[in-house]
């Protein structure tokens, strides 16, 4: 997620730029949050909420194509001939199209298990991928009975496709920020920019941007970087740089038998991501070792102290277990 605005309430927003020019909130809000897009001829992909023609006229004015699902926004819009068209099978789809100051533009109806409409200004109506739901059967044989799994597949055209493709994009992210980091739950604040946007948005564009870039960064779940980047920030506030030598020097000790790299600063890595440990991603289970401050299964190891052609490992909890922070400060501080 790369822009949001706030909705201030009807008389606020109709106060916004682009209002006094088209009239509608949604046409508005849809140019206000790609401008920096303007005159790029990329695709604005909207949802029923901000689709009408009148928002694909703005965005080919501001030099953008647009394709949107329209429900209730029907000015210009002939639902009234989709309702009444008639389709032979599910999966069949009829287009309209017009020109409007010079530029084409396509509605287009499609017959899936109920009726949906598209306005585009872009695409092919050319057949694509086909959608597959997930449907469940029973099976009555004279040798099994019971259910099975089976995938019902529904032929759509390539602009359907990629709209769809598209407009999961957001439910992704939302499903990563609350279903994965969940940080509503740890963090009791009634602060919805601290809760959702200042932390939860920018930890999960994060995760996704490191998952996609990152050469490793296809071997680490949402929890692991997660992690990663808690105990990142707890090494550089207990102490990092200039600090942590400080720190490190005053509280180094000669009884301390696992660690061997005492002076430098600390790093932790999942111990899945040891040459010992890959091939347990693939059946996702978690490497375990013992946590060499408090003797229970960790997850994490620090690189610093381990020497992993001796099968060293100095392995320490994860911030997801109930002593994980405190492992990591009492190690950090060794």
């Amino acid at each position: 997620i790369i822009a949001l605005e706030i909705q201030e309430g009807k008389e606020a927003m109709a106060t916004q730029k682009y209002m006094q020019e088209w009239k509608k909130t949604g046409t508005a809000q849809v140019l206000r949050l790609t401008e920096p897009w303007h005159g790029t001829g990329r695709v604005i992909n909207a949802d029923a909420a901000l689709a009408s023609v009148t928002t694909a006229e703005a965005c080919r004015t501001y030099g953008m194509h647009f394709t949107g699902l329209v429900k209730t926004a029907t000015t210009k819009f002939p639902m009234d001939h989709f309702k009444h068209h008639e389709y032979k099978e599910q999966g069949d789809h009829h287009v309209l199209t017009a020109t409007i100051n010079g530029h084409p533009y396509m509605a287009c109806g499609w017959s899936d298990s109920t009726r949906k409409h598209f306005i585009y200004t872009h695409n092919t109506t050319l057949e694509g991928n086909p959608h597959g739901k997930r449907r469940w059967r029973e099976i009555d044989s004279d040798d099994v009975s019971g259910t099975e799994v089976c995938i019902r597949y529904t032929k759509r055209p390539k602009v359907v496709e990629d709209y769809f493709e598209s407009a999961k994009v957001v439910d992704v992210h939302n499903h990563a920020r609350q279903a994965g980091l969940s940080l509503e739950t740890a963090w009791n604040t009634q602060r919805w920019d601290h809760r959702v946007t200042l932390l939860g948005i920018i930890e999960t564009d994060a995760y996704h941007m490191w998952y996609t870039f990152h050469p490793q960064g296809k071997n680490w779940s949402h929890a692991d970087f997660t992690e990663g980047i808690a105990e990142a920030l707890l090494a550089f506030e207990t102490g990092s740089k200039t600090r942590l030598k400080t720190t490190l020097a005053k509280h180094s000790s000669d009884n301390i038998d696992n660690c061997d790299a005492k002076g430098l600063p600390h790093n932790f890595q999942p111990l899945n991501t040891l040459p010992q440990y890959t091939g347990k991603k693939k059946h996702r289970t978690r490497a375990l070792r013992r946590c060499s401050i408090c003797s229970s299964l960790a997850t994490y190891y620090c690189t610093v102290c381990s020497n992993v052609e001796q099968d060293k490992i100095v392995s320490v909890c994860g911030l997801a277990s109930k002593r994980g922070s405190e492992c990591i400060v009492k190690h950090t501080l060794l």
